[in-house]
């Protein structure tokens, strides 16, 4: 199917879903703390960075973000521009406002006095989603924060929701997938160019180095992750770190990478070989590649992550190798490399149009090495849709 040509569905803004999500579960509020969450609510490119330096409130009324004044100038930049675009960087729809605020207080004390400024009258509870996952001196904090400013207030309870904006951010509109396909089209040029260096004789190491380098050439503004080059025995193990092994005859490597583009990600997995394939080798390849072929020709909106892991399980259950598949079948992939949904034996997450997974079964083969085979892509009415271009048949390095 060809990705560039693809019909997915008009979805709210992500403010809209957000508020729409926090009426259906009773909650006056929601403290984000992700900087993930808030790169996404807010759409703002190329101001956020790995420091978890913010802190988010959402209410029906307003969206607030709490910074300090080496992030403040961009961010109210970003706010102020006529027609904020849509996350991903493509032709979106208009963002409602976020006020930027630097106060030099803690997050905490932030974000509690804004909800009082809301409801000002005693006599009345708001409920206040946190994440589950929230560190425990932040949690304390707020805590504080309740305790210190509250009195002849409402009441705050502090609620604990679960990967509530993650859940969201799981389906993805037209114009993320812009940025997606694009992260996914650098890291395919990197690779070609790769593949016309690679030789026998270069070490992990340097492969790894070199399609970093290639990946940032072509345009990303960083990786994904931490490259894997797993040569053979190492390619026996699916997350082998880079070593200074020399790839050599005889040799399956497994090679995984991504690059990010305007903060989204992209993620592929293609095995080579150094030199003419054993029939062995051949014949584990073919069996992944099934497995693959059968798992993605299943995705469509309704099928849940189990039945797509169980699904490629039951080809290399076929082929005896059911036992050496010794992880999940895939991933969601977007502004962070693992998100939802999660295609695994214990999902019951539901694929929607506009789920955007890795499809990436695997066989790893202690003596004879491993094989994995992985494309990105997003789930639409009429099936999955991949976004890289490389060859899924076994590449032959001489």
């Amino acid at each position: 199917m060809n990705a560039e040509n693809i019909d997915i569905p008009r979805l709210a803004t992500p403010l809209e879903r957000l508020r729409t999500q926090l009426r259906a579960e009773s909650l006056d509020g929601l403290v984000i703390l992700h900087t993930s969450d808030l790169r996404w609510l807010t759409g703002w490119e190329q101001v956020f960075d790995s420091e978890p330096a913010h802190a988010g409130l959402v209410t029906d009324a307003a969206a607030k973000l709490h910074t300090d004044g080496r992030y403040a100038h961009a961010m109210r930049e970003r706010a102020r521009e006529q027609g904020c675009r849509a996350p991903g960087g493509g032709e979106g729809r208009a963002l409602a406002p976020w006020t930027v605020d630097d106060e030099r207080v803690g997050h905490a004390a932030f974000v509690i006095q804004r909800i009082f400024e809301e409801h000002p009258e005693p006599g009345v509870t708001l409920r206040v989603g946190i994440e589950d996952d929230i560190p425990l001196n932040r949690y304390r904090a707020l805590n504080k924060a309740v305790a210190e400013q509250g009195q002849g207030k409402a009441a705050v309870e502090l609620v604990e929701t679960t990967d509530l904006v993650v859940r969201l951010r799981a389906q993805k509109d037209a114009s993320e997938l812009v940025s997606l396909r694009r992260a996914q089209q650098i890291a395919d040029a990197a690779f070609a160019d790769l593949l016309v260096w690679l030789r026998p004789g270069r070490t992990e190491v340097e492969c790894a180095q070199a399609l970093e380098r290639l990946m940032v050439q072509h345009g990303a503004q960083e990786c994904s992750f931490s490259t894997i080059v797993a040569s053979g025995p190492h390619s026996a193990n699916p997350h082998a770190v880079p070593t200074g092994r020399c790839l050599q005859e005889g040799d399956l490597v497994v090679i995984d990478f991504g690059a990010r583009y305007n903060d989204y990600c992209s993620d592929a997995t293609r095995t080579l070989c150094v030199g003419e394939p054993s029939d062995e080798q051949r014949t584990l390849y073919d069996a992944v590649l099934e497995a693959h072929e059968a798992a993605r020709a299943l995705l469509a909106p309704g099928v849940t992550g189990k039945q797509a892991h169980e699904c490629a399980l039951a080809v290399l259950a076929r082929h005896e190798l059911d036992e050496y598949f010794t992880h999940s079948l895939g991933h969601g992939v977007g502004l962070d490399i693992h998100e939802l949904p999660s295609l695994s034996p214990v999902s019951d997450d539901v694929l929607a149009a506009g789920s955007v997974v890795t499809v990436e079964p695997g066989a790893y083969l202690p003596g004879l090495g491993g094989v994995r085979i992985e494309d990105c892509g997003v789930v639409t009415d009429q099936g999955f849709s991949s976004f890289t271009g490389l060859t899924r048949e076994l590449i032959v390095i001489e």
